[in-house]
């Protein structure tokens, strides 16, 4: 009985084994990230086992999984953990989303790298993959805006090829040069022309403890640009296009001809002008408004006719990689055209449209020669041609815009001649102008190459490498001007029409009725510009871990000769120093210095020490929080104090005093002529750096592994800013000598948050956002010691405007006769004037009432917030960026439309000005003629009026996409994912600020900004 007991339960076990070997099932699939790239080396595991497989080169996977098994848990660094539903399909396609705070756990530093928890300085760091949202313009600067906190982004100008924006990081500390250091691979090189399709990251350094190692170049910070390299696999191909309608941002208004005409009957009523024959009579009125001839009396919309419905931009990129262990290798190429918005016309002889073509290319291979030697070459660079009228886009906006009449020709008449009215020689046809005046090409080549060789010292010491680089860049830059003037005059024929009372019609040719027709004027091609430079670098780095201990350190030495066009050779020279130590993933501490030198400054002053130090402390690491708050991921609070200098203001020999040529003495007679040398500008004995004393305080927070938050409160004082004396007395007798004299400090704080949730694998959701607040003060700028102090330099923002500030309107003869009266055309005041605020009291209106006055030209505040919404195969995203605390001017014209003698227009807005029918208009009254009191005492000088709020928030970026991922496309086309999406880039804007205008250029006379509409496809092979 016992035996047979024995025997059933074996057989029990034995059918039990059976059972569940039989009920376990293959579970095949591929693992990719979310732009396509197969992931290797992922590890995926069942749900409470420890039982699993890796995804190998092909990111395929392949695992027995037994019955009642309901998840897969996939994980690998640099991506969010993820899990997987077991259900009855039979391949599984995973798309795995990168985890920004763990690719960030490796941050680009001054000359190398650290883990992210290691971090004490002030810096933010955005992958490739980001700055690619901004499709369609071709400036990398313009990428930026919006999604890095702590820059501040402005696009002066949509021209082909001139797009590229200031940046200003936390804000502005000196009235001299604020653009940072750029450096690309580690070398400082133009970036803008860059294709981001190359870009694997940007790092911008903000505090004193990350560009101190750059000393006499870190007080404005510093952006790194690290480009993608090969990594071991097989073959990767990317191929994407991207075709951009764009169109201006806004749309100028002008006010119908008909109505302009009665505005200025009225503003001669109103200016006390009673001449008969300056008004204009009725029947003229009528013609116009009823367009009863529209070859004599025209009414042009000068804006409209010379843009363009959409103008279309193409960019195509294609790019392979991979390697194995002994070689690796990264190849791309692309091409970009940017059209022209601008009806512009090609000619028979030339062509003066407005566009801009770029060849970018980037090859680089890595070898490992042995398991300590490595050898790494790169070549990056870009051919571009930029083609443009001989007439600038900045002035053909003005003559659009402001200066063009749209009432006395047609562009052209309805025989095909060209319309003009030509007054000064010039010609008033914008059509003309930007046809005509000939055309202007510059091509421009750019390479930069690299020879880097690395080589571990472990026989040395374990973590100690020797790094050298040999870089060689060029820049080179040709332009040809094709002219079409002969003796200063447009070498076209036109025509002027005009209706005698009788009826008749005068016929005006220009230039003249015997005018010969001649061929282009074919310049000679001349350089433009030419810049060559060798810079070398040797540097020795160790990094350790001893049990708990953490220590890092870095020697460098490099030097770099700039060789520009027939100008002398301006070396530089750099001793950098770093020492880093971490005890248990909790304390920090870093030192850093450089020793730099430059051949800008005097003997004596050439070279300088610029150190820094920063702490740091893991909060989260610490028993007490890790043991009690396990919602805690992270908690850290870092400071930073250091000195870093700016030798961008500065230019060379300013420690020289000047002599120049003035004049002949004549001696003798007959009297001969012999040349004087005269003293120029005084030399600056003492010439050197600005240099900038940073502080920062910093506070990184992660809560329950979806909410990332950081706060920066910085400070920075900064002194000896290069200047023009003030304080000189007259009888010194020379121009004022400069002096590095100038002082200022600037304070702010920065704040970033993200938070995202990964509910399931269907969708994901991401959303976060930044805010930066930056203000600075003028602390000296040699005030005379007399002046009032409410018009001193000191205590106000750099670039602060001086203006009348304006209290209200004349509203009737009483007020008049009331107010102060003014310096300025006193007798000439009416009512619908502008009053002024007597600031100083004195009972007049004077020069003495100017005070600084409205925001400046550049924002205190700036933030952008985005997100993204991933559901199944399709994403959604957005970025919104904004500016506050900024102001923009508008030129007098624009709101006294008939004080210029150029032509007579007006615009909707003029039909709310002051007159006796509309008394309670904020606006002030139409004149006929300009008056000093109005514009606020001449040329030159603003009123508060005119100087308006240019806060805006606008759609920076907007897209959604579909990604195709299937076994067939793989196995017909050799497709492992294919992206389709539409976008679209600052397509809307808020803002308060005049809506003929775009609020971001810092001037309101240039070519209009672009927003843009984009479709495109991402492939990958």
């Amino acid at each position: 009985m016992k035996n047979n007991l024995i025997r059933l339960l074996g057989l029990i076990l034995v059918m039990s084994l059976a059972s569940g070997v039989m009920a376990q099932k293959l579970v095949k699939g591929e693992v990719k990230s979310q732009d396509g790239e197969t992931l290797v080396g992922v590890t995926i595991l069942i749900e409470g086992t420890m039982n699993g497989t890796i995804s190998d080169y092909d990111g395929q996977f392949q695992l027995q999984v037994p019955d009642g098994a309901q998840r897969l848990i996939l994980s690998t660094i640099g991506f969010v953990t993820d899990s997987i539903m077991i259900d009855n399909r039979e391949y599984y396609s995973i798309v795995m989303r990168e985890n920004v705070e763990v690719l960030g756990d490796v941050v680009v530093v001054g000359y190398g790298q650290q883990k992210k928890e290691s971090v004490v300085g002030a810096i933010t760091q955005a992958k490739g993959e980001q700055l690619l949202a901004s499709k369609g313009d071709l400036s990398l600067t313009n990428t930026m805006d919006g999604v890095i906190p702590g820059i501040t982004v402005i696009q002066t100008t949509g021209e082909p090829g001139s797009s590229a924006a200031e940046i200003f990081i936390r804000g502005k500390s000196s009235w001299n040069n604020n653009s940072p250091l750029i450096l690309v691979d580690g070398i400082e090189r133009d970036f803008d022309d860059i294709d981001p399709n190359d870009v694997e990251s940007m790092s911008v350094l903000k505090d004193a403890s990350a560009t101190a190692v750059f000393g006499v170049k870190g007080a404005n910070g510093v952006i790194l640009i690290t480009t993608k390299q090969g990594k071991e696999g097989k073959a990767k191909i990317n191929a994407s296009f991207n075709i951009s309608l764009k169109q201006p941002t806004t749309a100028f208004n002008f006010l119908d001809h008909a109505s302009t005409l009665e505005l200025y009957n009225q503003a001669l009523e109103h200016q006390g002008i009673y001449d008969p024959t300056l008004y204009y009579s009725q029947d003229v009125i009528n013609k116009y408004r009823y367009k009863t001839d529209p070859y004599l009396y025209p009414e042009i919309d000068w804006f409209d006719y010379m843009t363009k419905d959409v103008a279309v931009t193409q960019k195509y990129n294609v790019n392979i990689s991979g390697g194995k262990k002994f070689i690796k290798y990264y190849t791309s190429l692309s091409y970009s055209k940017e059209g022209d918005v601008f009806n512009s016309e090609k000619q028979d002889n030339y062509d003066p449209r407005f566009n801009y073509q770029r060849f970018n290319y980037k090859a680089n291979v890595s070898f490992q020669l042995t398991k300590s030697t490595t050898m790494k070459l790169q070549m990056i660079g870009n051919m571009a041609t930029k083609n443009a009228s001989n007439y600038s886009s900045k002035d053909l906006m003005n003559d659009i815009t402001n200066r063009a009449p749209r009432y006395l020709f047609p562009a052209y008449y309805e025989n095909g001649q060209l319309g003009d009215y030509v007054t000064t020689g010039a010609s008033n046809n914008p059509v003309v102008l930007l046809n005509y005046n000939g055309a202007k090409e510059t091509k421009t080549n750019k390479v930069y190459t690299d020879f880097i060789f690395d080589q571990k010292l472990d026989f040395i010491t374990k973590g100690l490498k020797f790094n050298g680089k040999v870089s060689y860049n060029s820049n080179t830059s040709h332009d040809q001007v094709i002219s079409n003037k002969i003796n200063n005059e447009i070498n076209v024929i036109r025509y002027y029409y005009q209706e005698q009372e009788d009826g008749s019609i005068i016929q005006t040719i220009y230039p003249t009725d015997d005018f010969v027709l001649y061929q282009p004027v074919y310049n000679a091609e001349s350089i433009n510009y030419f810049a060559r430079d060798l810079y070398y670098e040797m540097s020795l780095r160790y990094n350790r871990t001893f049990n708990k201990h953490r220590v890092g350190l870095l020697g460098l030495f490099q030097r770099r000769k700039d060789f520009e066009k027939v100008k002398f050779r301006l070396p530089t020279e750099d001793w950098v120093a770093r020492a880093e130590y971490m005890y248990d993933s909790r304390y920090m501490i870093e030192a850093s210095g450089a020793y730099n030198g430059s051949d800008k400054f005097a003997p004596g002053q050439r070279f300088g020490f610029f150190p820094a130090v920063a702490v740091g402390w893991m909060i989260s690491n610490e028993r007490f929080v890790a043991d009690n708050f396990d919602f805690i991921d992270e908690l850290k609070v870092r400071y930073s104090y250091g000195e870093v200098g700016s030798d961008i203001g500065a230019a060379r020999w300013t420690y020289m005093t000047q002599y120049e040529t003035n004049g002949k003495v004549y001696f003798g007679n007959p009297a001969g002529g012999k040349g004087t040398f005269t003293e120029g500008t005084p030399g600056n004995a003492d010439a050197t750096w600005e240099t900038a004393i940073k502080q920062n305080l910093g506070f990184e927070l992660g809560l329950f592994d979806r909410f990332t938050a950081t706060v920066d409160l910085f400070d920075e004082r900064r002194e000896g800013i290069l200047m023009q004396r003030v304080t000189i007395p007259t009888w010194f007798g020379q121009e004022n000598p400069y002096a590095n004299i100038g002082e200022t400090k600037t304070h702010g704080y920065e704040i970033a948050a993200e938070y995202h949730t990964d509910p399931g694998r269907d969708w994901q959701l991401i959303i976060g956002g930044n805010f930066n607040f930056s203000e600075n003060r003028v602390v000296h700028r040699d005030d005379p010691q007399d002046r009032a102090e409410y018009q001193k330099d000191a205590g106000k923002p750099i670039g602060s405007e001086e203006m009348l500030v304006v209290h209200d309107l004349y509203r009737d003869w009483d007020d008049v006769y009331m107010y102060t009266p003014s310096d300025w055309n006193q007798g000439d005041r009416r009512p619908g004037d502008v009053i002024y605020v007597d600031y100083d009291g004195d009972g007049q209106i004077t020069n003495l009432d100017r005070i600084a006055y409205g925001n400046l030209k550049y924002p205190e505040y700036t933030y952008g917030f985005n997100g993204s919404i991933r559901y199944k195969n399709w994403d959604f995203s957005f970025l919104f960026s904004g500016a506050a605390n900024v102001s923009r001017q508008l030129v007098d014209n624009l709101y006294y439309p008939f004080i210029k003698a150029d032509a007579l227009t007006a615009h909707d807005q003029s039909l709310d000005a002051w007159s006796i029918y509309n008394q309670d208009s904020n606006l002030p009254a139409n004149r006929v003629s300009n008056t000093n009191h109005n514009t606020g005492a001449g040329a030159g000088y603003i009123n508060s009026l005119t100087y308006m709020d240019a806060d805006y928030l606008r759609l920076k970026n907007v897209e959604i996409s579909y990604t195709l991922r299937s076994d067939g496309l793989k196995d017909k086309l050799g497709l492992s994912s294919l992206r389709i999406y539409v976008n679209g880039k600052d397509l809307w804007t808020s803002s308060k600020f005049d809506d003929r205008f775009d609020p971001v250029p810092q001037t309101v006379r240039t070519y209009p900004l672009m927003k843009y509409y984009n479709f495109g496809m991402q492939a990958s092979f």
